[in-house]
């Protein structure tokens, strides 16, 4: 529930932490610091799909200004931005974006 939490703090929305699925913005940042906690991935040394959702979501919402990076979030992501298949992702949508005159 990270995309609707941070979206309810920046436009200042007020609801019962009891009633939203993110609880507090604040507790969903711990959570998410919390599953980061002692390893490389979101499930242990190991990349997983789970990093494919999870870290592209954490990924684009810290590119979007969407999320605040805190240590460990913004290591997680810096982690999943190094690994080769991604650089290699990136670099062909960086010449897609070029070839059709897109702005990053």
């Amino acid at each position: 529930m990270i995309e609707p939490g941070s979206i309810a703090k920046t436009n200042n929305w007020s609801a019962k932490p009891s009633q939203v699925g993110w609880g507090t913005h604040e507790a969903m940042v711990e959570a998410i610091e919390s599953a980061l906690a002692d390893r490389e991935f979101l499930l242990g040394d190991t990349f997983s799909m789970a990093d494919v959702i999870f870290g592209g979501t954490l990924r684009f919402m810290l590119r979007f200004k969407m999320l605040e990076g805190s240590p460990a979030i913004t290591a997680y992501a810096d982690r999943l931005g190094a690994r080769p298949a991604l650089v290699r992702a990136d670099a062909r949508n960086a010449a897609v974006i070029e070839e059709h005159g897109l702005r990053r």
